[in-house]
């Protein structure tokens, strides 16, 4: 058998509206949600140093999604026959595919020579414990023990199993997380698992779920998924998602369980969020790895597309979601080229070619009453189907303050650029983005282009 080349890898297992005078970006602590942390008290994202045999505590960490590129991930856990798995290796070196292989130590301490055999083919081979019970349902030194076991039955084929670790059941435990931390390793968790699906269905099911970086978890345990290997594998490739090396995943940054983020914190997983973030259409200024304004609206627009706290906190759990974020569908069918506001999650869509191209974090009506030429107004944003009637380039000032790139769809009301886009309704009247987005909007949507404005 031979090395394989880079593959998608499967895992078996009525007025215009103000802006504020000054300059400084919005946070957190301009909604009524509770103030973010501050830049002094936000926990370092960086690892501490790791020396294997040295006692110490290591932040609980996991691997859920490969790295953002036109590829997939496969892994093969639990066990099988031999002969099913000499049968499995064979085809994977056909296709040219190498993967991930998660065997429990007992498996691995009877089959050695399948194992060297995998090793020699490409594939990854990591530490799944000893006898393939949950992991997170032992306590104490008995995980270590289990570990243990499975990396002594390893070594005997000279593999070290580390960084690559996969508890099979049971639920995510930070305790585990911990302690294999702590011996060297990393969880491994898929993100697309087909569970107890008949064939048919988990091959349907890897196609409508696969989503560039992908972990994609077959247990060969169940005679559904061993069956349809390689027509999952078919599928990665039709999707545009071939198998990438499974050893790929280490080069990029696991989910600490231990760390919020919030304005203020820095670091590679800061970064690693932000090329997430764009890659889901929310618009990033740069890839800097400093959580700024730019993240910040970046994050208030994740948050209100998804319905969550309007916080501006990015913890472990909404990390998660981030990094295994999708582009949001286009909110109409049959229309190429327009802009839909939707007013309840404080969204706008910016759509062109029938796809999402942007979701900008807004803030639109206030609701409350003001003083208009002495006369009482409602801050209203209009509802409705408009278009872009004109447009005025750089700063505007009006009787309510400074409109930047305005663009008018109806009378005095416009999106336009401020310093200030809190995380609720805040405006006159008009919609408000970000100052960073609002020259970019102006110059790819003309006059006449449609815009909606709903609830």
């Amino acid at each position: 058998m031979k090395i394989f080349p880079s593959l998608v890898v499967l895992v078996l297992l009525g007025a215009s509206c103000p802006s504020t005078s000054d300059d400084r970006p919005p946070v957190a602590a301009e909604s009524p949600s509770p103030e973010s942390p501050s830049p002094e008290t936000s926990p370092t994202p960086e690892d501490p140093p790791f020396a294997l045999g040295k006692p110490q505590k290591v932040p609980p960490t996991e691997w859920i999604t490969g790295p953002r590129a036109e590829r997939s991930f496969v892994m093969l856990t639990g066990g099988a026959a031999a002969g099913q798995v000499g049968r499995i290796l064979d085809l994977l070196e056909q296709r040219e595919v190498s993967v991930g292989l998660f065997f429990p130590g007992r498996w691995i301490a009877r089959n050695p020579d399948l194992v060297a055999a995998a090793l020699e083919a490409g594939h990854v081979v990591g530490n799944s414990g000893w006898d393939g019970h949950a992991l997170t349902k032992g306590k104490g030194r008995s995980t270590d023990r289990s570990i243990g076991r499975a990396e002594d039955a390893l070594e005997a084929v000279e593999v070290d199993p580390r960084p690559w670790l996969f508890p099979p059941g049971g639920r995510r435990d930070e305790r585990t997380a911990t302690r294999a931390g702590r011996l060297g390793y990393r969880l491994v968790r898929p993100s697309v698992d087909p569970g107890d699906l008949a064939s048919k269905e988990v091959v349907a099911y890897v196609a409508d779920h696969a989503r560039p970086g992908s972990i994609v978890r077959l247990d060969l345990g169940r005679h559904a998924h061993r069956a349809v290997i390689g027509p999952v594998i078919r599928a990665l490739e039709e999707e545009a998602l071939p198998p990438a090396p499974f050893e790929r995943i280490a080069k990029t940054e696991p989910v600490r369980w231990d760390l919020s983020f919030a304005p203020g914190s820095a670091g590679p997983r800061v970064e690693r969020m932000q090329r997430a973030l764009k890659a889901a259409t929310f618009p990033m200024p740069n890839f800097d790895g400093v959580f700024g304004e730019g993240t910040l609206q970046a994050v208030l627009g994740y948050e209100k597309l998804m319905g969550l706290e309007r916080d501006g906190v990015v913890d472990p759990e909404q990390m998660e979601e981030i990094l295994l974020s999708s582009p949001p569908a286009p909110p109409r069918e049959g229309l190429s080229d327009y802009i839909d506001i939707d007013i309840t999650r404080q969204i706008l869509f910016e759509v062109h070619d029938g796809v999402v191209l942007n979701t900008i974090a807004i803030s639109s009506g206030s609701g409350a009453t003001y003083d208009s030429f002495g006369h009482t107004a409602i801050a209203h944003t209009p509802r409705g189907d408009f278009t872009i009637e004109r447009k005025i380039p750089e700063w505007r000032m009006s009787n309510l303050g400074q409109l930047y790139f305005p663009m008018y769809f109806t009378g005095g009301y416009a999106v336009h650029g401020s310093p200030s886009v809190p995380a609720y309704p805040a405006s006159h009247g008009c919609v408000r983005v970000p100052l960073s987005e609002a020259q970019g909007l102006y110059d790819r949507n003309p006059i006449g282009t449609p815009v909606f404005v709903h609830d």
